[in-house]
């Protein structure tokens, strides 16, 4: 004898929607931009009523920002494995280990820089990231109170280390504006792999390249610029 399932509870039935509108917004808010998405285009897209946007977030505004805070929450939870161990790399550069040799402080920091980037070209092209980075290269162009999000949450953190470790390979303690400025680039050559998709597919000849294959020559390429660029 079979035994029926229970239905959802009302706890569960509002954590899905609430998800629910999330996904739908990002997938919309990134389609279409902010203004040409309408409360029931949202709803519609959800599944849900209209009156549940602002019974879950106020506003289409409030809305949006949830959308990044989800996303900052999913980025973080991806970059953690290797933050963590590439931030008590850096302390220990920084704190204890100051009289380590020039030569190995500079190899640890080039280790730590291709690190960082090669496991973020992994994870900006997840196909579970198509609609996040859509909305967050919108937000990119045309800024509002969400890049604040964005930034103090993830990317704040992470162009922090990478400017540090590029000061630190240079032999000094204090980045400046060539060090941000080199992070900045270093950066590019991993976003346009996400940002200039169609131009690469075409380009390469590539179905996709988030593929594993497509993925490691990419990766072996940004390890050896940072190498020539560093040295």
């Amino acid at each position: 004898m079979r035994i029926s399932e229970h239905p959802p509870s009302s706890k569960n039935r509002s954590e899905l929607t609430r998800q629910a509108l999330l996904d739908s917004a990002t997938r919309l808010f990134g389609k279409h931009g902010f203004d040409a998405t309408s409360n029931r285009l949202l709803a519609e897209h959800a599944g849900v009523n209209q009156a549940l946007i602002g019974y879950h977030f106020g506003s289409k505004e409030g809305l949006y920002e949830a959308v990044f805070e989800h996303i900052a929450e999913r980025l973080s939870s991806h970059l953690a494995p290797v933050l963590l161990p590439i931030e008590s790399e850096l302390q220990a550069l920084t704190g204890g280990e100051r009289d380590t040799a020039k030569s190995d402080v500079k190899k640890r920091c080039v280790n730590a820089i291709s690190t960082l980037l090669e496991n973020y070209v992994c994870i900006i092209n997840f196909p579970e990231f198509e609609d996040s980075a859509r909305v967050i290269v919108r937000e990119q162009l045309d800024p509002s109170n969400a890049f604040e999000i964005m930034w103090n949450k993830v990317m704040h953190k992470y162009m922090t280390a990478l400017t540090l470790f590029i000061c630190l390979s240079k032999g000094r303690t204090a980045p400046d504006q060539s060090d941000r400025l080199m992070s900045i680039t270093l950066m590019g050559q991993v976003l346009v792999f996400r940002v200039a998709r169609a131009s690469i597919n075409r380009h390469m000849q590539w179905e996709e390249p988030h593929g594993a294959d497509n993925l490691e020559k990419i990766q072996l390429l940004i390890r050896s610029n940072i190498k020539k660029i560093l040295d």
